[in-house]
């Protein structure tokens, strides 16, 4: 066999097999029927509300906000906009969503965020730039202030996403790739499906690398005992559960649940459900992330946890014209709110 040939052969083959690897995913052919959660409207205020997490004893949603698509477009931060952190009255339904004030100082970019019941904090996951970031920890003052109390950097926090807290400064993070934010790695990683992508853990003082192996780890959520972590994988569509026996043992895989979309972002429900925002057309949601006059198709997806295997129902689809690029989904008493990566278009349904 000829050198030319011989290149032709293993390039042919490269192919074959990153399109057995991508086809599967990409929902091409997927038929999406509407699929409505009661009567929904968009609610004024947040832009970018890509993440959102609920105190269902003080009856309070949080969001945070961002325009995203400025330097997820250019690879740069230097003339984006600040982010934003909003609450949101769940008791009133007629309330808007409340644009809260803060005394951090700096870039301020949220990407996942959590709530840590127990002490009232709001920790963000914050890109201070391309390549660094930080999770900013915020007492919650009121429902329109936050106070700065902690900045933690950690090295193996290194392209964070998701957020979910085990106690006062312990926490998981989804590195959601092994390279920068926009850079041209990142993008090879997303197009070549390598598991490239991680799950970090910070301990109070150091960081580690707990969980890895992963394609493009995007939302997390740990259960309240801190034996089941839970792992939304976008590229692989699933969720994964992973367990240990106590703090001192490795996390091992247990189960992993095949959703047909891409996921992103996961929140416990009052019943011990997790939701999650999702992409059911990734290739439209790679288009929207470009031009807003490409609508991505939104998908809520329940999932069952204690049921066995993983039971999961998908709760409302809708084409991408009234919600597009949908990323996370909560739930209170029967309202439904659903964020997205990048529009106006925070969502309450009923």
């Amino acid at each position: 066999m000829t050198p030319t040939r011989f290149a032709a052969v293993i390039i042919f083959a490269a192919l074959v097999f990153l399109g057995s690897r991508i086809f599967p995913n990409i929902n091409l052919f997927r038929d999406l029927p509407e699929i409505s959660y009661g009567e929904c409207e968009i609610l004024r205020g947040p832009l970018g509300p890509e993440d959102i997490t609920i105190d269902h004893d003080l009856e309070r949603a949080y969001i945070g906000g961002d325009d995203r698509r400025p330097y997820i477009r250019d690879g740069s931060f230097d003339f984006a906009q600040p982010g934003t952190i909003w609450s949101l009255d769940l008791k009133n339904p007629d309330s808007q969503a409340v644009l809260m004030q803060h005394d951090l100082e700096g870039p301020f970019h949220p990407h996942g965020i959590d709530l840590l019941h127990q002490t009232n904090e709001l920790y963000v996951v914050n890109h201070t730039s391309i390549y660094e970031h930080e999770i900013d920890v915020f007492e919650i003052v009121s429902a329109t202030e936050l106070k700065l109390l902690r900045r933690i950097q950690f090295p193996q926090m290194h392209a964070p996403n998701d957020i979910a807290v085990l106690a006062q400064n312990r926490f998981f993070v989804t590195n959601d790739h092994a390279n920068p934010r926009g850079t041209l790695l990142e993008k090879l990683e997303v197009y070549s499906t390598y598991p490239g992508a991680s799950v970090a853990y910070f301990d109070g003082e150091n960081g580690s690398i707990v969980i890895d192996g992963l394609r493009v780890a995007n939302g997390i959520a740990i259960s309240e005992s801190g034996k089941e972590l839970y792992v939304a994988e976008s590229t692989r569509s699933t969720v994964t559960r992973y367990v240990r026996e106590d703090t001192n043992t490795p996390w091992r895989k247990d189960e992993r649940i095949n959703l047909n979309s891409a996921v992103d972002n996961l929140e416990w429900t009052q019943e011990g459900t997790l939701l999650t925002g999702a992409h059911p057309k990734p290739i439209d949601f790679l288009a929207h992330t470009s031009e807003a006059t490409n609508p991505s198709p939104s998908e809520v997806i329940e999932i069952s946890v204690t049921q066995s295997p993983m039971q999961a129902k998908t709760i409302l689809v809708d084409d991408g014209q009234k919600l597009s690029g949908s990323s996370a989904a909560a739930r209170h008493n029967g309202t439904l709110l659903v964020g997205v990566v990048f529009e106006e278009q925070l969502t309450r349904c009923r």
